[in-house]
């Protein structure tokens, strides 16, 4: 969907986890849109998952290559691959990956992160 904003007002909504962030900018944009208005709502919270879980999945790839290593063991890998990786590799990570936002849920490549 290409949207032209011609107001570039930037409505931020922080708050606790689960304490309904999520619903009241859904919400908010479905007004402003039933009010001719063009709203995106981007949960920055997703986008940060969703770039952790391509570094995971990259990670894994790379533990993978070495055999015999438990499931447990892949993990804690992966998470400290992830952990190691400073902001340049993540965002070229995220920028091989193609990132989408449907229904609250993020795909990764076509298909939910991590379905």
């Amino acid at each position: 969907m290409d949207v032209e904003l011609t107001n570039r007002r930037v409505v931020a909504v922080d708050g606790g986890t689960a304490s309904g962030k999520g619903r009241l900018v859904d919400e908010l944009a479905r007004l402003l849109r039933s009010k001719g208005v063009p709203a995106l709502h981007l949960s920055t919270g997703s986008l940060y998952r969703a770039v952790t879980f391509a570094g995971l999945e990259h990670e894994r790839e790379r533990a993978t290559a070495r055999r015999g290593v438990s499931d447990a063991e892949l993990v804690a890998r992966s998470v400290a691959g992830v952990r190691e990786l400073d902001a340049a590799p993540l965002l070229r990570l995220a920028r091989e990956r193609h990132i989408e936002m449907h229904g609250g849920v993020v795909w990764l490549d076509g298909a939910p992160a991590g379905g």
